[in-house]
């Protein structure tokens, strides 16, 4: 038998995004499981500097979830054993699902 309960997936945007463009991002295709499944989109607590060098699609609407450079920035083909703003960032989702559920 089929249940009538959906799926829940929490939704964790990428760097220099935030819940909100995530959510304008993903529109087809909740759409097309709406039926399946609830989104949860989260934003993360960091807001992100603006480059000097690069024109802001969005600003005010940045934000990433740790940072990988001691400048507040963060890049994914920087390796690094710096994660500030992580630990923000997990206690951040952790009272996110404990006051949304699951």
């Amino acid at each position: 038998s089929k249940s009538s309960t959906k799926l829940k997936i929490l939704c964790l945007h990428g760097y220099r995004q935030s819940a909100k463009i995530f959510r304008d991002k993903t529109g087809a295709f909740r759409k097309k499981f709406k039926s399946l499944a609830e989104f949860d989109f989260v934003t993360a607590p960091h807001p992100v500097k603006s480059l000097e060098d690069q024109e802001v699609t969005n600003p005010g609407e940045q934000f990433g979830w740790w940072f990988s450079r001691e400048d507040g920035y963060y890049k994914s083909s920087h390796v690094s054993e710096l994660d500030n703003g992580m630990q923000e960032s997990l206690e951040l989702i952790h009272s996110h699902i404990l006051e949304h559920g699951p």
